[in-house]
């Protein structure tokens, strides 16, 4: 589905399980959300995926070329949007057409439908869908690469999402051995966004409190069971609305002293 049908090199900041971009894309099949279709024939016939129609439009974004690293797009999505089809455009200033042999994507972001060739002096569309569930999307950077006859291109897909809810944190650290203490994490909220509900610590001992503190601001403080051992353990915040921008869980350890 995400490997169309040249097989690329790995990219090994964003690899994905199998297993979990198979269980997004049962997901999404058994809602009815997506069909499976296959395209035409490029030396095999690949399966991809047809969006459906839904309430939202399918909006093109601007590729932006820049002097050094790839051509990027950006998605500009709303603090809770789970979901997206947009369409990346290419050109080809060349005078001969380019065969598309292949395309891959990275994380959450999935092939709909692309060309098989973009014509000389000419323009086709890549159609896409960003989809936060099982298997990815949670980052805040994808990539599309599209291999031609003629060499490599890849597209930087930015998700740019609205703030939701920030930490000025996200991990902490007691020194083996340390007196026992609270240390805090503040969290704030946008207006009109999601709101925590509750902060939970994992493991034996551990505590947690959540306190608001005025101008959409949380305190968050942490204490360990104890420093006597070097240990981890994470602390879940819950939120009265799922937002994928969020980060949810702050990770907490004592580590050895001196370190």
């Amino acid at each position: 589905m995400r490997n169309h049908p040249f097989q690329f090199p790995a990219i090994p900041s964003m690899k994905k399980s199998v297993f979990a971009l198979t269980l997004a894309v049962c997901g999404l099949l058994s809602t009815g959300l997506l069909s499976a279709q296959t395209t035409p024939d490029i030396g095999k016939t690949p399966t991809t995926l047809s969006k459906q129609p839904t309430p939202s439009v399918t909006r093109h974004v601007p590729v932006k070329s820049h002097a050094v690293g790839p051509a990027r797009v950006s998605l500009a999505l709303k603090w809770n949007e789970a979901q997206r089809s947009f369409i990346i455009t290419l050109d080809n200033p060349s005078d001969v057409p380019l065969n598309v042999m292949g395309v891959q994507t990275s994380n959450g972001v999935y092939v709909a439908d692309f060309p098989r060739s973009i014509p000389a002096q000419g323009k086709s569309d890549f159609r896409l869908l960003y989809f936060n569930g099982v298997g990815g999307g949670t980052g805040e950077v994808d990539l599309l690469r599209v291999l031609t006859d003629r060499g490599e291109r890849v597209v930087q897909i930015d998700h740019d999402r609205d703030p939701s809810a920030q930490l000025d944190k996200t991990t902490l650290q007691w020194s083996q051995g340390a007196t026992v203490a609270a240390k805090t994490v503040t969290l704030v909220v946008t207006p009109g966004t999601s709101l925590p509900l509750a902060v939970r610590a994992m493991g034996t001992g551990n505590q947690a409190t959540l306190e608001p503190i005025g101008k959409n601001r949380y305190r968050i403080s942490i204490t360990p069971g104890a420093t006597d051992k070097i240990m981890q353990f994470p602390v879940i915040i819950t939120f009265d609305q799922a937002a994928p921008g969020e980060t949810a869980v702050i990770a907490c350890e004592v580590v050895p002293a001196g370190r």
